[in-house]
């Protein structure tokens, strides 16, 4: 009899088990990572591979796709649209600075790059001369910012970097036509990276400068 009574505990035990787990959501591991390290803007900013500290939940994209495409899309256009009308300080108006056009196979190759939540630029992409832009920030447009104020470190006249400028010189290139980004949040920051078709060919001057024709005098 005992031993009856102790197997239909054993049973109803089961059950209450097995109905509790169907409704459990199963919480990730933490992984093992170093911390985030802020560095200056540098060449080594851009080679460093900084590993962020946070477990699978903290870097869940919560930002909306759809939004992102068309904010990341229009900053750079934006921006590429000043540099042809000599709105960036510092720098000659651009001649057949056209837009840029979104590139879903880039992007998937950034989102992915970004869902590491690993500050590093990516050097094992199989295609030949697409460049890359890293930022980790506070936001997107402080990404985008972060690169665009590198137009300060540069002297069109010398071709010459002053610190870095090379992200920028990617967004301004006359030679890039795609662009493809991707966004992952990593622990309270926004890990954005973009990739440039056909943008990493760096060693000359970005685009050609705008000649003003001068005036023909009145007859």
């Amino acid at each position: 009899m005992k031993s009856c009574d102790l197997y239909l505990r054993s049973l109803l035990f089961s059950i209450l088990v097995s109905a509790g787990s169907s409704n459990y959501t199963h919480q990730p591991e933490e992984l093992r990572v170093r911390d985030v390290e802020v560095t200056e803007t540098t060449t080594s900013y851009f080679e460093e591979d900084i590993e962020v500290g946070l477990k699978d939940r903290d870097r869940i994209n919560t930002i909306n796709e759809d939004h992102f495409l068309l904010n990341i899309l229009w900053l750079h256009n934006e921006f590429r649209r000043n540099i042809t009308d000599g709105k960036v300080l510092g720098q000659p108006r651009a001649a057949g600075l056209h837009d840029l056009i979104w590139d879903e196979g880039l992007a998937q190759l950034a989102k992915g790059t970004s869902r590491t939540c690993k500050f590093a630029t990516t050097s094992t992409y199989e295609y030949d001369r697409i460049g890359q832009n890293i930022a980790l920030q506070s936001s997107v447009e402080m990404g985008f910012k972060v690169w665009t104020d590198e137009s300060r470190h540069y002297n069109y006249r010398t071709n010459r970097c002053w610190t870095y400028c090379y992200s920028y010189k990617k967004i301004v290139s006359a030679l890039t036509k795609y662009l493809g980004c991707g966004v992952t949040e990593c622990h309270g920051y926004h890990l954005l990276i973009c990739n440039y078709g056909i943008g990493n060919i760096l060693s000359g001057r970005p685009y050609p400068m705008r000649t003003v024709r001068p005036m023909r005098p009145r007859r």
